[in-house]
């Protein structure tokens, strides 16, 4: 039989959850944050960047009203190296220049890897872009698990036309083609369709070796 007040003096499980800049990824992202501070003996951490942390403040002080915590671990968006204004932190906030976004995400490397090492969390739930955080958990001997904000049947899309890119000879936006190597019926799209790193290649189109890797 467990002595009274043995859980609270027991060391917490510390889960360090870490989301990409883009508030698809970073509110479900909470919510599983969330959901980890009810159970008992878990300390979950959101590792973001100040103005993506205003994003999530409101949910975080509703969860700890609630008596689950969620701590909040922040680090420096890079912004003065990609050229974009303070505050301007999430996929969102950018019509074009997307490319900038992600250009931050590769600039985090290092502040996840002094963040990880410094603070030695028990296990890591991070976003995909973030793939060198498993060479890092792997280094400390602690799991690191993907968090997929995208479901399977677009990542089997995407993964198929990344390999194929079948869709580079179509001869408009507007023209129908037909996805590859699925099985059951003919499933087509049209160019327009598809998420920009298809249409151009950037920043996520020569990370994704990197990506399914990790």
């Amino acid at each position: 039989m467990a002595i009274a007040g043995e859980e609270e003096r027991a060391p917490k499980l510390r889960v360090f959850f870490m989301p990409f800049f883009a508030s698809g990824h970073i509110i479900p992202m909470t919510d599983l944050a969330c959901l980890f501070a009810k159970r008992p003996g878990v300390e979950p951490t959101m590792v973001t960047t100040p103005a993506n942390a205003a994003l999530i403040l409101p949910t975080l002080d509703r969860s700890a009203s609630f008596g689950h915590p969620v701590q909040l671990l922040l680090y420096s968006f890079p912004s003065a190296a990609t050229n974009l204004p303070s505050r301007i932190e999430n996929l969102a906030c950018l019509v074009h220049e997307s490319w900038k976004i992600y250009k931050a995400v590769d600039l985090s490397r290092d502040a996840h890897e002094r963040i990880i090492r410094e603070h030695t969390p028990d296990a890591i739930i991070s976003d995909i872009p973030f793939w060198w955080t498993t060479a890092i958990a792997k280094d400390l001997g602690i799991p690191r698990i993907t968090f997929h904000a995208v479901g399977v049947f677009p990542q089997c899309i995407m993964n198929n036309l990344v390999k194929n890119r079948v869709h580079d000879h179509v001869p408009t936006d507007s023209y129908p083609f037909t996805i590859p190597d699925l099985p059951g019926p003919c499933i087509k799209m049209l160019k327009s369709e598809l998420p920009e790193f298809l249409k151009h290649r950037d920043h996520l189109t020569s990370a994704w070796n990197d990506l399914k890797k990790s």
